[in-house]
């Protein structure tokens, strides 16, 4: 949400309407102006203590709103957005305005708080109110867009990030966005331009090489998102997005032997690529790797005993078949396709039907 913080300063110099709103209490102004820097700085957990004491003060213990000047129930609802309680934001927000609270600003704050919340048409009315400030905020933008998107506007959400592209020239963000757009679209010609200038913006981050590398593979250029994946795992040798992406993009391409050992050095942080790791060396004919990793897997043994017997069929174990088999039909774990192979295998040896 660093957006959010980026408003927060704006709002944060704007003119205060707490003294017109209701008098307040001796170094009562001093602790709001506090609250406000707290906030800009990100130290969420001291602004919202100090806020508390002003907002228990105000009510008396009288647990409502009612006693709250619009100001002071804006910056309630400024915290509440930013510890991820939208509803509540969103109501706290509402009712600032309504009482009168100052800045468009807050327009923006309200449209992310209903945009948290769901309400996708109210968070669209409450930016329409702050377009003035919010033309001015890259997260405008880029927060309109994603609106418009979720509601199926597919090309109005292109215009909105278009417009703010041309406000913000430099903002990698608004290009991640419209690249996602366009992917979404269907528009891949499109989406590996964006891409191309989303990771000339930022190649130190991986999201720009995995995003160039998904729209080659949706223009069917397999071979060029290779050489991008190849070049992000050098470049980002713990990351594993890059290597799981390499890794279906090498299976894709029939490159199986490449695929089993990415998808087993993933396997060694997370045991559920090993399936993947198995069948990948099952398909490159390498059936004693496939059942070494066949072995790793666990919680899934009907899963672990299908695979072992498409292992077995490809290597040609008939007896092994012959020995597993039954036990699949007898619990009726066996797939279709893979019974009649294995039937297949066995008959040729003359050991079946």
């Amino acid at each position: 949400m660093r957006w959010v913080r980026a408003m927060l300063v704006a709002w944060f110099l704007a003119p205060s309407v707490e003294a017109a709103s209701r008098p307040a209490e001796s170094g009562e102004s001093d602790q709001l102006t506090l609250v406000r820097r707290y906030l800009v700085a990100g130290e969420l957990d001291t602004a919202e203590r100090l806020l508390r004491r002003v907002v228990d003060r105000r009510q008396g213990g009288a647990g409502d709103s009612e006693g709250l000047a619009p100001n002071l129930l804006a910056l309630v609802g400024i915290v509440d957005l930013q510890r991820r309680r939208f509803a509540e934001a969103a109501a706290h927000l509402d009712e600032a305005l309504r009482r009168g609270a100052a800045g468009e600003a807050l327009r923006l704050y309200l449209g992310q708080a209903r945009y948290g919340a769901g309400d996708l048409d109210g968070a669209l009315e409450a930016l329409a109110g702050a377009r003035e400030t919010g033309r001015r905020v890259a997260g405008y933008h880029l927060l309109k867009a994603r609106v418009e998107r979720r509601l199926g506007r597919g090309v109005q959400a292109c215009v909105t990030l278009a417009e703010g592209r041309a406000a913000f020239p430099g903002s990698t963000a608004l290009l991640r966005e419209e690249t996602l757009l366009l992917a979404e679209l269907e528009l891949h010609a499109s989406a590996t331009e964006r891409a191309r200038a989303f990771l000339a913006g930022a190649p130190d981050d991986v999201y720009a090489w995995l995003l160039l590398a998904f729209s080659l593979e949706q223009t069917r250029k397999r071979g060029a998102a290779i050489l991008i994946l190849e070049e992000a795992r050098q470049r980002f040798p713990r990351e594993r997005r890059a290597c799981e992406r390499l890794a279906l993009c090498y299976a894709r391409k029939g490159w199986h032997g490449s695929a089993a050992r990415l998808f087993e050095e993933l396997a060694a942080a997370a045991p559920r690529f090993a399936f993947e790791a198995s069948d990948q060396y099952r398909l490159a004919g390498a059936s004693r790797d496939a059942l070494r990793m066949n072995a790793a897997l666990t919680g899934a043994p009907a899963v672990q005993l299908q695979q072992r017997l498409a292992i077995l069929v490809d290597a040609g174990r008939e007896e092994a078949v012959a020995a597993l088999l039954p036990r699949l039909e007898e619990h009726g774990l066996l797939d279709e396709e893979l019974r009649r192979a294995a039937l297949r295998l066995l008959a040729d040896h003359g050991a079946g039907e």
